[in-house]
């Protein structure tokens, strides 16, 4: 099989991604990165572990390593989807968008 990161180029800096309720579940999907889709009944899980489970994708996808953290807390998302306004939407979280930003090669992910 060839390695399709070649044509690919450089992982994005920025992925939106978009969240639906479908049925019990709450998902998230990329549509600019094919084949990325996770959910789970808990919205809390799902929405803490949206980020992880998008950098392993990407990681696997270009054959780098990928690390993403969301631009939005949890609360900040719900308190989103509970309202209707849409002055409430920042520049990271537009109606049910979620921006997923990679982190820079040389930051430290270490918790002290």
């Amino acid at each position: 099989m060839a390695d399709r990161s070649k044509t690919l180029g450089p992982p994005p800096a920025e992925i939106e991604l978009v969240y639906k309720l479908v049925g019990n579940s709450h998902v998230f999907t990329a549509p600019t990165v094919g084949g990325f889709y996770y959910g789970s009944s808990s919205l809390e899980k799902t929405f803490n572990e949206a980020a992880k489970a998008l950098s392993l994708h990407v990681s696997r996808m270009y054959s780098v390593k990928a690390e993403y953290h969301l631009g939005s807390s949890l609360s900040t998302f719900q308190g989103h989807l509970e309202s209707d306004d849409e002055e409430d939407a920042s520049d990271l979280l537009v109606k049910n968008v979620v921006i997923a930003t990679k982190t820079p090669a040389n930051t430290d992910l270490s918790c002290n």
